[in-house]
């Protein structure tokens, strides 16, 4: 696994680390990496604490860890060439399409020295559609460099297209500790622009320490030749190198050996030569070093050859002198190059759509900077014929192109005359695209011509105008024939229309119709007639004579003026059903012969409003049977009730609510007192509800006389009662009502109630008239045996209509009956009640037989059972039981059961 920073050590980096990183780096730059055992024999201090200090490189990203036939060794990682880093944050900062671009110069790495002053620069154009307010500014957490800035924040002001620079004057104290300090810049119009703003320039620069301070007398030196400076740069032209001399001075006692490097340079931008070496006669030797004796010169030759395509501009590397003797020595010089510029522009003109017809032309400018600066150019186009009939776009109208980079913009022409001023044999618009270099760099050639075509009509348009002028002379000759030899008109329809939208039968209403007829003037007649859906004549045909002017009958209800007007005029269509009134008009001159006959929708006339039954049911789902007398009736009551039985359905229901209503009625002599004792516990207070008033009669109602029993009596529950909600009572002729059990068999005989002069009296006391209609509640009926039963309530409606309107059926209701109390009312051996116990002699020649007789009181669902034979048998009777003929026991018992 190798970890490693992107940044990297540079060898000035490796002099301010502490003393023992920096003697464990120097340790693996010399040997080109090495293991931790290996570090340790070169060091020779504890393992302990080279390794921690090792580990601590490791994570920073200065040293580089590599597994190795499972052992780690160990590498530094140098950083990289500032320039390279320069030209990628130039590339960044001049990205098209963002409104503000930044140039920052020194845009990488730069180093500084203590007591020295540095100008930070920075250049902002803006590119956008607005002025902009534009903050330049130092972030707070870059310290200390913020701290030595004089002033840290700036703000420039720059319209549309305009360039601006601040400089950060910098102060690098005296007592600057020497190392690697990050800081961050930031470029800021938060009020014009801002989705595109903040724009971030992380970057980094170095303090070096005071090397040579710590140069002594017996040290040795170096000097350098051609000498530069900052301000004095050595001129090199792209793709030459710079031979560089080195001069060595060993001003020590003892033998060294020299090494020369360029930390700071990519390893291909750079060749360093030593003198060749004669150790013995005639042989020649290349050598890695330079070999000196004390006090003796040496020289060593280094080339510097930038590759052709580096940027122009001014580059200070660092030479780093090396002594094998003395490796801790730092003897560093630097060297000062500029690169100059090569200004090359390729621009060629390709032509996308050069011919147009309805749309734009557009042709692309292709630009590519073959030179080794930036280049920013400012395009223009515009028409070579001096006229404004074209509009050219150019998108966009600056490119910044890098060194060895592409760029494109697109122009787009557009035609400004209107469509009717195409010419029909075509048009050719010459035009040319200026090219000027902001920073007045030279161009090859600063103009290009271009051609676009505007097509001519085709020929189609030709043939619109040919028949636009046929079109017009037929027109001319419409108009004479209209004012001169056209017919007289004939009347004609507008509207016609119901007047109303509904009608009903039971308001008397009659259907009235609306119309409207132009030139009424030449009308001779008008014929009015209805007709059913199916074309059927339904009504008596109406005929208004308008010969001799408006006729009378329908002065009242028309307006003759240019256009005849008629409102609410009326028909004789008054009985509910389906009506289309067919109007036909008869013109002046035709002899009978109708010009236009119009028809209307289909006009519906409601019939009486039918009723309709909303609930039908009974208050209670299941109900229980009264328990009837025990004793016999007498002969007299049994004539009552065949007496009772022979009478009508409806009288039978009224005695039954007669008997209801007047609790001080003699009560029927056939009832037992289980009968009034059910009849009692039935009157609970749950059955309050029930009592119910006169109903309220209908103003169309004839009044009925008003019972006399008071309606606060309470309703007994011996019988089904029913509940029932009626709409429209008003037109109920006859309400009829029937009982039939689950099967269908009559089990109730119909009843009949009679509407004709209003709610019978019989219904008074259970029925009332309310909005919604007839409800009636708690109606006893003569169900009163047990079974299940379905009440049908069945209307028949007034109007001469004997059609059955509706019926609506109940739920199944039940009356469930009540256990009758059981008893054992005989149960004797051989017609003798029997003995605890019997003993019966066995005579083996005669078989023994007994008489069981029995009789039990009990309703139909009673069981009764002779144990243990013969089992189940009826509520009374009599059986032979035979004996077994060998000595025994034997226990008869008679056991009853009923539901209960």
């Amino acid at each position: 696994m190798v970890v490693q920073n992107s940044d990297g050590l540079s060898m000035a980096d490796v002099l301010t680390l502490p003393e023992l990183q920096r003697q464990i780096a120097l340790s693996i730059q010399r040997n080109q990496g090495c293991t931790l055992s290996e570090l340790l024999g070169y060091l020779n201090l504890a393992e302990e604490s080279v390794s921690s200090e090792l580990n601590i490189l490791v994570e920073e990203g200065y040293v580089s860890e590599t597994r190795v036939a499972g052992s780690s060794r160990y590498y530094i990682t140098l950083a990289g060439r500032v320039g390279m880093r320069g030209s990628q944050t130039i590339h960044q900062s001049l990205t098209p399409g963002k409104p503000l671009s930044t140039i920052i110069n020194p845009s990488g790495e730069f180093a500084v020295t203590p007591g020295s002053s540095l100008e930070l620069c920075v250049t902002v154009t803006n590119e956008g559609d607005q002025s902009a307010l534009i903050d330049i500014f130092i972030d707070e957490t870059s310290e200390p460099l913020r701290g030595w800035c004089l002033s840290p924040r700036e703000r420039l002001a720059l319209g549309r297209g305009q360039s601006g620079e601040v400089i950060f004057q910098i102060q690098i104290p005296l007592d600057a500790l020497p190392g690697t300090y990050n800081y961050l810049l930031l470029v800021d119009a938060q009020q014009h622009y801002p989705e595109d703003t903040p724009i971030q320039h992380q970057s980094r620069f170095r303090v070096l320490p005071f090397v040579q301070e710590a140069v002594r007398i017996n040290d040795p030196s170096f000097s350098i030749i051609p000498v530069t400076s900052s301000t004095n740069p050595h001129s090199l032209q792209p793709g030459t190198s710079l031979p560089i001399q080195v001069f060595v001075h060993n001003r020590s006692d003892r033998v060294d050996r020299f090494r020369l490097t360029c930390p700071d340079l990519n390893p291909k931008w750079f060749t360093v030569i030593y003198p060749e070496g004669l150790p013995e006669l005639g042989v020649v030797r290349d050598t890695d070093a330079l070999e000196l004796n004390p006090g003796d010169k040496g020289q060593i030759q280094l080339i510097l050859t930038p590759p052709p395509d580096a940027v122009a501009a001014v580059y200070s590397p660092t030479i780093r002198l090396y002594s094998l003797y003395n490796p801790d020595l730092v003897l560093l010089e630097p060297v000062y190059f500029q690169i100059e510029p090569l200004y090359l522009l390729n621009v060629e003109l390709v032509t996308l759509v050069g011919k147009i017809n309805n749309r734009a032309g557009l042709f692309e400018l292709q630009l590519y900077n073959g030179g080794n600066c930036p280049r920013e150019i400012v395009l223009e186009a515009k028409s070579v014929d001096g006229d404004d009939l074209c509009t050219y776009t150019l998108t966009p109208e600056r490119v910044r192109l890098l060194p060895k980079s592409y760029g494109i913009s697109t122009l787009q022409i557009e035609a400004t005359s209107k469509w009717w001023k195409r010419p029909f044999y075509g048009r050719v618009f010459n035009f040319i695209v200026e090219l000027k270099d902001t920073q007045q760099f030279p161009l090859t050639n600063n103009r290009y011509q271009g051609t676009l075509i505007w097509e001519g009509r085709p020929w189609w348009q030709f043939l619109l105008v040919m028949l636009g002028v046929v079109g017009l002379v037929g027109a001319l000759i419409l108009l004479i024939w209209w004012s001169f030899f056209r017919p007289k008109p004939l009347p004609q329809v507008v509207d016609f229309a119901p007047a109303s939208s509904s009608y009903s039968e039971a308001e008397g209403d009659v259907v009235r119709l609306n119309w409207k007829i132009a030139n009424p003037n030449r009308l001779q007649s008008l014929k009015l007639e209805g007709l059913s859906p199916d074309g059927m004549v339904i009504t008596s045909p109406i005929l208004y004579d308008f010969s001799k002017g408006l006729p009378s009958e329908l002065k009242s209800f028309c307006v003759q003026k240019v256009v005849l007007i008629c409102k609410n005029v009326p028909t004789d269509a008054r009985r509910s059903g389906n009506y289309i009134f067919q109007l036909t008009l008869v013109p002046l001159g035709k002899k009978g012969v109708a010009s236009q006959t119009l028809k209307t929708s289909t006009i519906q006339i409601a019939p009486f409003p039918l009723p309709k039954i909303l609930e039908f049911a009974s208050p209670l789902p299941v109900y229980q049977e009264a328990i009837s007398q025990t004793t016999p009736p007498t002969s007299s009551q049994k004539v009552k009730t065949a007496t009772t039985q022979n009478q009508t359905p409806t009288q039978t229901l009224t005695q039954a609510l007669t008997q209801t209503l007047i609790p001080n009625q003699t009560p029927n002599p056939t009832k037992t007192s289980t009968q009034t004792k059910t009849s009692t516990q039935s009157s609970t207070p749950n059955q309050n509800q029930t009592q119910t008033p006169t109903p309220t009669q209908s103003p169309n109602q004839t009044p009925n006389p008003t019972p006399t029993q008071s309606p606060n009596k309470v309703i007994k529950v011996d019988r089904i009662l029913l509940n029932w909600k009626i709409s429209h009572p008003e037109e109920i002729k006859t309400l009829k009502l029937i009982g039939r059990d689950s099967e269908g068999v009559v089990n109730v005989p119909e009843i009949s109630f009679d509407f004709s002069m209003g709610v019978p009296q019989v219904l008074w006391k259970f029925c009332q008239l309310t909005e919604e209609g007839l409800v009636c509640r708690n109606l006893p009926t003569n169900a009163t045996k047990a079974g299940t039963y379905i009440f049908e309530l069945t209307i028949i409606t007034k109007h001469g209509n004997t059609e059955v309107l509706e019926a609506k059926k109940t739920d199944p209701i039940k009356i469930e009956a009540v256990p009758v109390p059981i008893e054992i009312i005989e149960f004797k051996l051989n017609n003798v009640d029997p003995l605890p116990k019997y003993r019966i002699p066995i005579d083996p020649k005669q078989p023994i037989v007994l008489l069981i007789s029995w009789k039990v009181k009990g309703d139909k669902d009673t069981k009764v059972e002779i144990l243990p034979a013969p089992g189940t048998v009826p509520l009374d009777g009599k059986i032979p039981y035979p004996l077994s003929q060998e000595a025994g026991t034997e226990t008869i018992t008679i056991q009853v059961t009923n539901k209960a």
